[in-house]
């Protein structure tokens, strides 16, 4: 038994729930597209990765917080290849993807906006790393470039992601559409969003949370 009542339905009827239904497939595609995306950037850059570890063991720091020459090092050891090409791709589109989710789900241009935010933020974290870790000896400012940007590119990225997210499911509630799970949902994205700040984090938090919503808008939808 539906535990909506009238006014919820009135509400929710007020939705273009095939927009919201196409935003919720579309967050979880975002989120399986970046997973794929790690899992196959792990299982081909193991040699990288344990170089990377190896210079933050060295300089008692974690891997995100290595300076731009440290990177550069790791890089003329281990030039990037097609595949690594691939992965960076793979990555960008599904940030991307994760954007117009939210903005075909036409929840208000607030949620797009922030929403927005996540490729452009991890973009540009991406073209600063790849300045650095080209295989080739980096420019100075390219150094700089990097170790004054990047990390902030990262977390607007993905506190940006996760606002997005708050946005949406407030917007939902107010309509009567999400319930419980959204508000754990939000609680969560506030936390990962303070995380990304505080700690710099790349945005599969908010890609996952995403995928979490997009269930539960597609359970929400279905009863409509």
């Amino acid at each position: 038994m539906s535990t909506y009542t009238n006014h919820d339905r009135t509400a929710r009827g007020s939705l273009d729930i095939g927009a919201m239904r196409a935003g919720a497939w579309g967050l979880i595609v975002s989120f399986v597209t970046f997973a794929i995306g790690v899992l196959v950037t792990i299982s081909t850059t193991g040699d990288r990765a344990q170089a990377e570890q190896e210079a933050a063991d060295r300089l008692g720091v974690a891997i995100p917080d290595l300076p731009a020459v440290e990177l550069a090092k790791v890089s003329g050891q281990f030039p990037p290849t097609d595949q690594d090409v691939v992965n960076v791709l793979l990555l960008v589109l599904a940030t991307i993807v994760f954007a117009v989710a939210i903005a075909a789900a036409r929840v208000g241009w607030i949620a797009t906006a922030l929403a927005t935010l996540t490729p452009l933020g991890w973009t540009a974290y991406v073209l600063f790393g790849t300045t650095v870790t080209s295989g080739t000896v980096p420019p100075e400012w390219s150094l700089e470039l990097f170790d004054t940007y990047a990390l902030p590119a990262m977390a607007v990225s993905s506190a940006a992601g996760c606002l997005a997210l708050i946005v949406v499911v407030l917007t939902m509630r107010s309509r009567g559409v999400v319930r419980r799970s959204g508000i754990v949902v939000m609680v969560l994205a506030a936390l990962a969003a303070v995380a990304a700040v505080v700690l710099g984090a790349p945005p599969v938090l908010p890609m996952l949370l995403g995928a979490i919503l997009g269930i539960t808008m597609l359970r929400a939808t279905a009863e409509s």
